[in-house]
């Protein structure tokens, strides 16, 4: 049975939002964490001629 099915949300909002936020902070640290572990393996030069080899996209007037 979910808080906000049972109007418990409204009755107990800060043990609402601490809850919501637990929940939002393991996400957002596993996804930082696998994020910085992309990076670490590339290097800057390959990052830097993968942009350097783009096309420009601007229309030409």
């Amino acid at each position: 049975m979910m808080m906000a099915q049972t109007k418990l949300d409204q009755n107990w909002s800060l043990v609402y939002l601490f809850v919501k936020l637990n929940l939002i902070l393991h996400i957002a640290t596993a996804i930082c964490k696998i994020k910085w572990k992309i990076f670490e393996n590339g290097s800057n030069d390959a990052i830097i001629d993968r942009f350097q080899c783009m096309k420009s996209r601007r229309v030409q007037w």
